[in-house]
């Protein structure tokens, strides 16, 4: 099998180590099988981690769950996908599909350069997480992509998607493969869940972030000419109602056209209220999804999140009402 990471002329980034074909730890206590898929169960994870934290010490923990994370893709490799998948890692990513190694070493140097744009302008508010590298997977087939996220799905409550960061077990990201140009917005919105994912963030605040990461820090182009096109399907759309589904995040999962519109409203919201952006990374570390931040918008900025939904669809709507959301949700 050819490695992820052979020969290359001109090395852009620091050589990357192939992995072994073997697991290097025993996790086997570790893992769940759902539909031939092996996944990190995160009950049997937060176990182990309470076993092992006598013995091991915390500055080496890292190191440990990037040796389980290892294991569990070589495991995943050999189960699921009969070993045809190539696997490498750099700095902060460990890396398994099947692409070709120039795409491999393309994935992981952006990832490498993002996460470094991140850590330089929100470092105060990001956490990479508890493990030393972060798992990425890609699959050149649409029926692998599903396959493996249909795991963390059981009851099918996913819709089609350019890719997603999975929290459970130990944080990872996975996507089809693309072109770069399509792969790079890609990588910089799930990098960007992976990164915030120990905030309590309400999920509009959590999409309009990530989605607004793909413009500013994975080259995503956005035509000015354009940029009102959204706005009358938005006033055409949004009602105090269904607002309240935006609040309370069930928006984003509903398959119609308010889904579309409730991530272009999100990134709205989230530029609007950037400018300071001191004040705006305080907004993030406080923001809470149970009142889908509104008191942290209260408190930090001064006043309602009704506020800049007024401004930037031109008429005023309601701010969240938590205690109405799980009555519409019921409906």
């Amino acid at each position: 099998m050819f490695g992820l990471f052979g020969r290359k002329s001109k090395p852009v980034t620091p050589p990357a180590a192939a992995l072994n074909d073997k697991p290097t730890l025993d996790i086997s206590h570790l893992l769940e099988r759902i539909e031939g898929v092996p996944v990190i169960s995160a009950s049997a994870l937060s176990s182990h981690l309470q076993t092992v934290a006598d013995s091991i010490p915390g500055s080496t923990l890292p190191q440990h769950l990037a040796d389980v994370s290892r294991s569990w893709l070589a495991t995943l490799n050999d189960e699921a996908f009969d070993g045809r998948l190539q696997r490498g890692e750099s700095k902060h990513f460990m890396l398994m599909g099947d692409v070709p190694p120039d795409r491999g070493r393309a994935i992981l140097a952006f990832a490498e350069a993002t996460l470094a744009r991140y850590r330089e302008h929100i470092g105060d508010v990001i956490d990479f997480g508890p493990a030393a590298k972060m798992p990425v997977l890609t699959f050149a087939h649409d029926d692998d992509y599903y396959r493996y996220v249909a795991a963390y799905f059981t009851e099918g409550h996913y819709g089609l998607s350019s890719g997603m960061f999975i929290q459970r077990g130990l944080g990872h990201f996975v996507f089809p493969n693309e072109e770069m140009w399509r792969l790079e917005p890609v990588i910089a919105h799930e990098l960007f869940h992976a990164t915030v994912a120990h905030l309590p963030l309400p999920a509009w605040l959590n999409e309009g972030l990530a989605t607004n990461a793909e413009f500013r820090f994975g080259n995503r182009f956005e035509d000015p000419r354009h940029a009102g096109e959204q706005l009358p399907h938005h006033r055409a759309w949004w009602n105090d109602e269904r607002l309240q589904d935006f609040w309370s995040g069930d928006a984003f999962f509903q398959a119609n056209e308010g889904q579309e519109l409730s991530y272009d409203l999100a990134r709205r919201l989230v530029v609007g209220l950037s400018p300071e952006w001191e004040r705006m990374k305080r907004f993030i570390a406080q923001a809470n999804a149970s009142d889908a931040g509104e008191s942290a918008a209260h408190e930090v900025f001064g006043f309602s999140l009704a506020v800049p939904v007024e401004a930037a669809l031109g008429r005023a709507l309601a701010g969240p009402a938590p205690a109405n959301w799980s009555a519409l949700q019921a409906g």
